[in-house]
C-alpha cells in the first residue's frame, strides 16, 4: 500500500478481510508472517503502529452518552492535537461529514448511518497516517454513501486508507488499488483497469433491439468479423455480446457495418463496455467458499444411476441412548482439553497451592479464638530491647521543677471532682468509698457531663485542684534496649526539669546526645540526614525543655517507645519534687 493512495480490499463473506485489519490493527496476534508500517513490524511495535493509526472497525463503538463533537475532541486528544488542532477537526469533519445539525447530539440518537459517519471521521481526527475502514458505507443510504465517498477522497493526502467493501460500485470509484481475497488468501491486487483487462471477459457489446429483430441474422453479420462470437444475454429488448479483446482491431469496421444495416436488422442502438469490477470479482473468487459435491450425477432425459434407498430413521433409546450420549461427551471433554490443556493445568494447580494455605490460615484463626481472653505475659515498658538507644532533651533551665508525689497529701485542701450515671453504680460507689476513708473533700456533680460541671466551677470563685495519684515504685525502664540513646534539647542550663531528667538518665548508665539548640526538629534532621541506620536503631525516646514545659519525643519505629518516653518525663517531674526512689511505671 502506497501513501496518497486508496487500497479496496474485496472478498465474499469469511475471506479474511476483517481478520486481516485485526492483525495489522494489534487486535489479533498473527500465527506466522508479519506486517511492516511505516517502518514497524506489527510483533514487536505495535506501541509504534498505532502512533499514527486510525481505525473504523465493523460494528460502530461509540459512547452512548458523549455527542458527536465530544466524540472527534476525546479521540484527537488521545492523538496528541491541542486545543486549537482539535477544535479544527471537529470543524473540518462536522462539516465534510454534513453533521453539523447533529454537532451537539448524544451518539445513541444517531441513525444508523450517521454513526458509521462519527466512526470514520474518529478514525480520521488526530491526522492518523494510516487510516483502515471496515465496510464504511454498511447500512448507508446511497446519498450518505456519495457523501463519506467524496469526503474520504478528500481526505486521502498524506495518508495511506486501507478500505474494504462488498459494493463493486464503490471499489471501483474509491480503488487507486484492488485486491481481491479468497479463502483467506489475496488472489490478485491492482488497478482497476489492470484487474479488468487481466481477469475480465472483455468487452460487451449491448444492443436494444426491435420486436422485428432477427438475432440470427445480427449473429451471422457480427461473425463476419468475430466467428466464434456467441451470444450472452438475450433478454426482453436488449442482446448483448461478448466481444474478446484481443479482436479490437476490428472493432471499427465491425460496428461501422453494423451502424449501416442497423435498420434492416431492427437495432434501434447500441453500445460498447469494458468489464465490470463485478466479472473480475466472480471470475477471480467465485470458486472459494463452496464445498464439492462429489458423486453428484445429473441426468437428463434418463434414470437415474446411482439409486438412494430411503428409509425410515430408526432412534435409539433406553441404556444404548445414554451410552452413545456419554461417549459423545466424553469425546466432546476430550477434545476440549486436548485443545486448551492450559485450563486443566490451571484447575488441578488451583486447588493444589491454595487449599493448604487456606487450611493453615483457619488454623491460625482458630488458635487465636481459643487464645482470646488468655492473659498475655506481661512486658514492661523499658528501653532494654532497643540496641544502644539515644534520648534526647532540650530545656530551658538545669533547676527547672515540678512537683508530683504518690498521693494527695502533699496538695493543699484537694478536691476530688465525681460524676456518674447512677448512685447505685458499683464503680462509683467504691471510688467515693476510697476517698472518703481518706477524708477526702468531694465535688460531687449531679449531671454528667464533667466538661459542662469543670466549665461551670472555672467562672467560679472556687479555685480549682488538680489531683493525681501516683504509685511509688522504682524501675530501670530502658533496660529492654541495646545501647539506646536519648537526645535532649533546652533552652537554659538550669531548667530543674532538664537536670532531674538527664539525673535520671545518668543514673542508669545512659547515652545522652544533648543538643545545644532548642529545636529538635531540626536537630533530628540534621542527625538522620548523617546517620540514618544509627537514628532508627538506637534514637528511641527525647525530651524538649522550656520553662515550666516539656514535650516527649520518640521514634515511631519501636514498639511501647511512646509510653516510655512519657514515662521518662513524667519521673523527671516526679522526683523534682520527692526522692530519687519514686517512678512512675506502666505495664
Amino acid at each position: 500500500m502506497f501513501e496518497n493512495q486508496i487500497t479496496v480490499l474485496l472478498g465474499h463473506n469469511g475471506a479474511g478481510k476483517t481478520t486481516t485489519m485485526s492483525m495489522l490493527t494489534g487486535m489479533i496476534t498473527p500465527t506466522e508472517g508479519t506486517a511492516i508500517v511505516n517502518g514497524h513490524d506489527i510483533r514487536t511495535n505495535m506501541s509504534q503502529v498505532r502512533d499514527s493509526l486510525g481505525l473504523c472497525p465493523q460494528h460502530n463503538i461509540l459512547f452512548d452518552e458523549l455527542t458527536v463533537a465530544e466524540h472527534i475532541r476525546f479521540f484527537s486528544k488521545l492523538k496528541g492535537l491541542n486545543k486549537k488542532e482539535i477544535d479544527e477537526e471537529i470543524n473540518t469533519y462536522v462539516d465534510l461529514l454534513q453533521l453539523e445539525p447533529k454537532r451537539n447530539a448524544r451518539s445513541k440518537t444517531l441513525s444508523g448511518g450517521m454513526k458509521r459517519k462519527l466512526s470514520v471521521a474518529i478514525a480520521m481526527c488526530g491526522r492518523s497516517k494510516i487510516v483502515m475502514l471496515d465496510e464504511p458505507t454498511a447500512g448507508m443510504d446511497p446519498a450518505a454513501r456519495r457523501a463519506l465517498w467524496d469526503m474520504i477522497v478528500k481526505q486521502k493526502k498524506d495518508r495511506t486508507i486501507l478500505l474494504s467493501t462488498h459494493f463493486m460500485d464503490e471499489a471501483d470509484l474509491l480503488g487507486d488499488r484492488i485486491a481481491i481475497m479468497a479463502g483467506g488468501q489475496l488472489q490478485c491486487c491492482g488497478s482497476s483497469f489492470f484487474l479488468k483487462k487481466k481477469y475480465g471477459a472483455g468487452y460487451h457489446l449491448i444492443m436494444d433491439k426491435r420486436q422485428d429483430c432477427v438475432v440470427s441474422q445480427v449473429t451471422d453479420l457480427l461473425k463476419v468479423y468475430i466467428p466464434n462470437i456467441k451470444v450472452a444475454t438475450n433478454i426482453g429488448s436488449e442482446l448483448t455480446y461478448i466481444l474478446a479483446e484481443d479482436q479490437a482491431v476490428v472493432f471499427e469496421e465491425m460496428l461501422a457495418a453494423l451502424e449501416s444495416k442497423s435498420k434492416s436488422l431492427g437495432v434501434n442502438s447500441y453500445g460498447i463496455s469494458l468489464t465490470t469490477m463485478q466479472e473480475v470479482f466472480m471470475n477471480v473468487g467465485a470458486d472459494h467458499g463452496q464445498e464439492e459435491i462429489n458423486n453428484r450425477k445429473i441426468v437428463t432425459n434418463g434414470s437415474m444411476i446411482n439409486n438412494v434407498n430411503i428409509t425410515s430413521a430408526s432412534f435409539v433409546n433406553g441404556f444404548t441412548l445414554w451410552r452413545y450420549q456419554f461417549v459423545a461427551m466424553l469425546m466432546k471433554k476430550f477434545r476440549v482439553t486436548q485443545r486448551n490443556w492450559m485450563l486443566l493445568l490451571i484447575q488441578n494447580l488451583i486447588p493444589i497451592i491454595f487449599i493448604p494455605i487456606i487450611f493453615i490460615v483457619s488454623a491460625m484463626i482458630i488458635c487465636r479464638m481459643m487464645q482470646f481472653g488468655v492473659d498475655l505475659p506481661r512486658i514492661d515498658s523499658t528501653l532494654d530491647p532497643f540496641t544502644d538507644p539515644i534520648t534526647t532533651i532540650t530545656r530551658d533551665s538545669e533547676d527547672n521543677t515540678y512537683y508530683i508525689d504518690s498521693t494527695l497529701d502533699p496538695f493543699t485542701d484537694p478536691i476530688t471532682t465525681i460524676t456518674r450515671d447512677s448512685e447505685d453504680n458499683t464503680y462509683y460507689v467504691q471510688y467515693r468509698n476510697i476517698l472518703e476513708r481518706e477524708n477526702r473533700e468531694i465535688m460531687n456533680f449531679l449531671t454528667e457531663s464533667m466538661t459542662n460541671n469543670m466549665l461551670n466551677q472555672i467562672r467560679s470563685p472556687i479555685r480549682l485542684r488538680l489531683l493525681l495519684e501516683i504509685a511509688k515504685t522504682t524501675l530501670t525502664i530502658l533496660d529492654p534496649f541495646t545501647d539506646p540513646i536519648t537526645t535532649i534539647t533546652r533552652d537554659s542550663e538550669d531548667n530543674t526539669y532538664y537536670v532531674q531528667y538527664r539525673n535520671i538518665l545518668e543514673r542508669e548508665n545512659r547515652e545522652i546526645m544533648n543538643f545545644l539548640t532548642e529545636s529538635m526538629t531540626n536537630n533530628m534532621l540534621n542527625q538522620t540526614t548523617q546517620y540514618t541506620s544509627r537514628v532508627r536503631m538506637r534514637y528511641i525516646i527525647g525530651a524538649s525543655f522550656s520553662g515550666n514545659n516539656i514535650t516527649s519525643w520518640f521514634n515511631n519505629e519501636p514498639l511501647h517507645s511512646p509510653p516510655i518516653a512519657l514515662q521518662y518525663s513524667m519521673n523527671a517531674i516526679l522526683q523534682s519534687h520527692t526522692t530519687d526512689d519514686h517512678f512512675i511505671h506502666h505495664q
